[in-house]
């Protein structure tokens, strides 16, 4: 499945015991797999850098099938960037292909039962 997210400013949260935290607000996207597609409604996505090229990213997000279901989809990486950027990280242009085990629940059908 492919998911599209839009996002608005980050929130610098600093730091924490785990490392330095950062919270991406998710504001919306799309979706687009074999048999579903539909909208992001919202989320977010908290990345926790652990200052040794190793992030933590935990994201959370709604998703509305075009039938007007919900589901509710998480997943968390482990993302280690040294062999990448041996001089820390280059964030310009990026895209990421993430291929994880996700977690997600289903509501039920909320569209018309007729």
């Amino acid at each position: 499945m492919d998911t599209r997210l839009l996002m608005t400013m980050t929130q610098d949260i600093g730091s924490t015991r785990q490392g330095t935290l950062t919270i991406f607000p998710v504001t919306g996207g799309s979706f687009e797999g074999e048999h579903l597609r539909g909208r992001v409604l919202a989320g977010g996505d908290w990345v926790t850098a652990h200052g040794d090229g190793i992030f933590t990213l935990d994201l959370r997000v709604t998703h509305e099938t075009e039938d007007e279901s919900l589901i509710h989809m998480t997943f968390t990486v482990v993302r280690d960037d040294k062999p990448l950027f041996p001089h820390g990280p280059a964030f310009r242009d990026c895209r990421a292909e993430v291929r994880v085990p996700q977690s997600s629940r289903c509501s039920r059908h909320r569209g018309n039962s007729s």
